[in-house]
């Protein structure tokens, strides 16, 4: 039970800061945040490898460099999971992001960045 309320309030925590800021969330979890927020989904909202078509990493890459004023979330463990081929999660647009943004928060699982 502690467990779940646990759960919960973290959510609720990334749910508020997805809510009151212009936000990408770089993980396969994106869509619970802006459905939980009545947000529509975005461009960048499942940035799998390979769902963007041909140069789809490069178009990413372009996309963040428009949208400089958003903060980015990257859960924390997926750095491991890309480099180990373990997740399917674009690791171009990853890499600039770690490469190109300052990481400014933490909240629940993610890192939170911001371009620097």
């Amino acid at each position: 039970m502690l467990r779940d309320i646990q759960f919960r309030n973290k959510i609720n925590k990334v749910s508020k800061f997805v809510r009151e800021h212009k936000t990408i969330i770089f993980d396969e979890d994106s869509y619970l945040y802006r459905i939980m927020n009545d947000q529509n989904i975005e461009y960048l909202d499942l940035v799998n490898h390979g769902n963007y078509g041909y140069h789809g990493a490069k178009k990413i890459v372009e996309d963040l460099k428009e949208k400089k004023d958003y903060y980015v979330l990257i859960d924390r463990m997926d750095k491991k999971l890309i480099d180990q081929h373990k997740i399917q999660l674009e690791k171009e647009g990853y890499y600039y992001i770690l490469n190109n943004y300052k990481k400014v928060k933490q909240i629940g699982k993610y890192d939170i960045y911001k371009y620097d």
